[in-house]
């Protein structure tokens, strides 16, 4: 295989300037960026798809145009002046949160895999086992401490001594994050059966047509701003600047997997494909995600990484393997120039500039990754970080919350 990179540069407008000030005289050309792209691929490994790096910056400008002005020892003279700031400036993008290319390469295998379960019936009839428990501890709590102040502190509401908290009630929040909340979830998606079923089937004779299933998953957007004030563009023959510098940037990121059937001279039936369906929507066998979820503080892991995903990506459930897989990021940054300010005489008019910066990414994948990473501390996992911290301890003695 071989590294291949290409270029294309287009010039923008050309413009000439003439400056003479107290017997100097300063003249000369320019040129307005215009678009300048890169591409970065490797040659052969057909029929895979190979890595793949493009870079692109478009500018529109609107140069300072057809502006003279004359005085007893200055002369000035503009003609589709180019400022000089766009002219030296290199753009790029925002900071936006960091990637995991393994991460998001195995939900991809995951969430586009024909054999996934929409719902897994096997591990949410095992956690009905949190039913007794649940109930019995959050009763308890509520008889305790009252209903109203089990689960909040109303206003004006005074602790003495809060050996009172209840070891309960944060068992039984970790129950209803990790056991009732999903449970709850994949009864709704029961209800909904025969939508679910077909859509599998029609998945599954893509499947086994011509040329396989080819399914798109969307993994993430974000997306930064930022805003300047006072930004010289030009002070070199005058001084101009932009009252408003706007910066916004937003990547996106999606994959898509090519799968095909095991035995791909295998002829399927209709019954046997909607039974395949039947069986991969509901995840009806006993499968490593369904162990997995049975067994008890597994969030331990999935709390830190996505052993989920990984999981589900090797179920195989219809008899389906990935022929390839690609990770494609699409950067797009706009960089605005507006209500732009000079001090030249009279009402020179232009200046005003957009520059769109785009950065597109392809990164194949062959398998899933089982990987390990640092979580963000969200909202949700601060409160079960909280409720593990309660049922590890014997409350918090010599504390008192006083409202004032």
């Amino acid at each position: 295989m071989t590294v291949r990179n290409r270029t294309a540069v287009a010039v923008g407008a050309s413009g000439t300037y003439y400056k003479y000030f107290f017997g100097t005289v300063d003249n000369g050309t320019t040129n307005c960026p215009g678009v300048s792209a890169s591409c970065t691929d490797v040659v052969g490994n057909y029929p895979f798809d190979n890595p793949l790096t493009i870079n692109k910056t478009t500018w529109s400008i609107a140069p300072v145009s057809s502006y003279q002005a004359t005085g007893g020892y200055f002369v000035l003279d503009l003609r589709d002046y180019c400022p000089a700031l766009y002219r030296t400036l290199t753009m790029g993008h925002l900071v936006l949160p960091s990637l995991s290319d393994a991460a998001d390469a195995t939900k991809v295998f995951a969430r586009t895999n024909p054999s996934r379960a929409t719902v897994d019936a096997v591990a949410a009839i095992g956690e009905l086992r949190e039913l007794p428990s649940f109930l019995f501890q959050t009763g308890k709590a509520m008889i305790r401490n009252g209903v109203r102040n089990t689960f909040r502190f109303d206003k004006g509401f005074v602790i003495g001594d809060l050996k009172v908290v209840p070891k309960g009630v944060a068992n039984g929040y970790l129950a209803w994050e990790y056991g009732w909340k999903p449970f709850i979830s994949d009864l709704k998606k029961l209800l909904d059966f025969q939508r679910h079923v077909l859509a599998r089937e029609t998945e599954l004779r893509k499947l086994h047509g011509k040329g396989g299933l080819s399914r798109t998953f969307q993994v993430s957007t974000d997306s930064a701003e930022s805003i300047s004030t006072n930004t010289f563009v030009e002070s070199s023959l005058f001084t101009m600047y932009s009252t408003e510098y706007k910066i916004r940037s937003v990547r996106r990121r999606w994959g898509t997997a090519k799968w095909l059937p095991d035995l791909a001279s295998h002829p399927v039936t209709d019954l046997e494909l909607h039974r395949q369906a039947v069986r991969a929507v509901y995840g009806l066998s006993l499968s490593p995600r369904t162990a997995w979820e049975l067994i008890p503080w597994s969030w331990l892991i999935d709390w830190c990484s996505d052993v989920g995903d990984y999981l589900e990506a090797n179920r195989n459930t219809v008899g389906a393997t990935c022929a390839g897989a690609n990770l494609m990021t699409h950067t797009k940054t706009t960089h605005t120039f507006r209500k732009m300010v000079h001090n030249l005489p009279g009402s020179a008019k232009g200046g005003e500039a957009t520059c769109v910066v785009e950065t597109k990414l392809r990164g194949p994948f062959s398998s899933p990754v089982l990987f390990s990473d640092i979580p963000n501390l969200d909202f949700r996992k601060t409160s079960i970080l909280g409720a593990l911290g309660i049922q590890r301890t014997r409350g918090i003695p010599n504390s008192r919350i006083i409202h004032r």
